[in-house]
């Protein structure tokens, strides 16, 4: 509770979210880095803590439900502190079923392959 409220009344990403696209103005990094913190949020061992279910719920209900987004995007984008156009899922539900099977440490050698490129 106390970070949903931290999150709704400071908006702490804002200034990382800023930082980040001052050296990629496209987002391709940004988004990259948040497909996988979504990914790490999928896999099973994850699931199960209350902080990440209510992110994944909120994530859910915006990417779902057309009616969820119009109404309540804006507010639910505030409670995870994140810019509205980052609330989407980044990754197919193929990256999701792999990375589920994959172990920790073969996420990460995955992304710093990605970001050596």
């Amino acid at each position: 509770m106390a970070f949903t409220f931290a999150n709704f009344s400071s908006r702490p990403f804002n200034a990382a979210v800023a930082g980040l696209r001052s050296g990629d103005p496209q987002g391709k990094r940004l988004r990259e880095a948040l497909k996988r913190a979504q990914l790490l949020g999928q896999k099973e061992a994850e699931r199960k803590g209350p902080f990440t279910r209510m992110m994944q719920t909120l994530q859910d209900l915006y990417n779902d439900s057309m009616v969820f987004r119009t109404v309540c995007g804006p507010v639910a984008a505030r409670v995870m502190g994140l810019p509205l156009e980052l609330m989407v899922r980044f990754y197919t539900e193929e990256e999701a079923r792999r990375a589920n099977k994959m172990s920790f440490d073969e996420l990460a050698q995955e992304a710093l392959a990605v970001t050596a490129n």
